[in-house]
């Protein structure tokens, strides 16, 4: 399998990606990395293609053109036994947290170690009450997704996206639908988990106090020229972006909605 020449690729290198649905292409010409324990964020307006971006970056889609590759190893061009080793390393919080509302939310966690693991009963019962422990949630794990609020779900999530000890930590936005405060505590527990576990993780997301707080490093995708406007830290990205509707985006302020933004 292809590997690149250096002998430390990024984590992840997007390399002339084009994405479409069938004759329509939503973004092209995709070109950015993402090195080890950045905390990247794909930011763009309203049907730029964001978390369709991260659908192909986790292979529920595939490109019209171009790959994607994990550590230099082509993701995209990889067989489906080298895709599932690939995957293994991921671990990915769906938009809307995506959590069983009939288990409990130490069963939630619980089952991709059952399915995927070798532990035992008392190793994975162990393993689930650090994962809780990590986002904030020690001592609930016998709450179902009912009985808690939206932003302990979406931490719950969180933490269940973890269970198998991944390298890259994906989320769809986590902060949607929750109020500012549940927000804020979203993403300190990300920031906590980027400096205690060291993993790379990356972030859908257009809310503005979200990237601010948790970026090092960013992509935007820009619906209307249907290719990225800029790469780089959100702050410079405001300050010096070339792209007047990047720094637009990045200095509205919270009364702005997004339409308003990218109109």
């Amino acid at each position: 399998m292809e590997k690149e020449s250096t002998s430390t690729p990024p984590h992840i290198t997007v390399k002339d990606l084009s994405m479409a649905y069938g004759d329509f292409v939503l973004m092209r010409d995709l070109n950015f990395t993402i090195s080890h324990g950045d905390r990247f964020v794909i930011m763009g307006g309203s049907g730029s293609g964001k978390s369709t971006l991260m659908r192909h970056m986790i292979g529920l889609m595939e490109p019209a053109r171009g790959e994607i590759r994990y550590e230099g190893e082509s993701f995209t061009k990889a067989s489906p036994a080298e895709r599932h080793r690939i995957l293994r390393r991921l671990g990915v919080m769906y938009q809307g947290g995506a959590l069983w509302s009939s288990m409990t939310l130490e069963e939630n966690i619980a089952l991709p170690l059952e399915k995927y693991s070798s532990h035992t009963e008392g190793q994975i019962a162990s393993i689930v009450r650090y994962k809780l422990a990590l986002v904030g949630l020690a001592g609930f794990g016998g709450y179902y997704p009912s009985e808690i609020s939206g932003g302990m779900a979406k931490r719950a999530a969180v933490a269940r996206a973890l269970a198998l000890e991944p390298e890259v930590l994906l989320l769809d936005e986590p902060s949607s639908g929750l109020d500012p405060l549940s927000s804020r505590r979203l993403d300190e527990t990300i920031l906590e988990l980027s400096e205690t576990l060291g993993m790379t993780i990356v972030v859908v997301t257009h809310d503005l106090d979200s990237i601010f707080t948790i970026a090092t490093h960013s992509v935007f995708l820009d619906a209307n020229s249907k290719t990225q406007a800029a790469v780089g830290n959100p702050v410079d990205l405001r300050d010096h972006a070339r792209s007047d509707t990047v720094r637009r985006f990045l200095s509205r302020t919270l009364q702005n909605t997004e339409e308003e933004v990218t109109s």
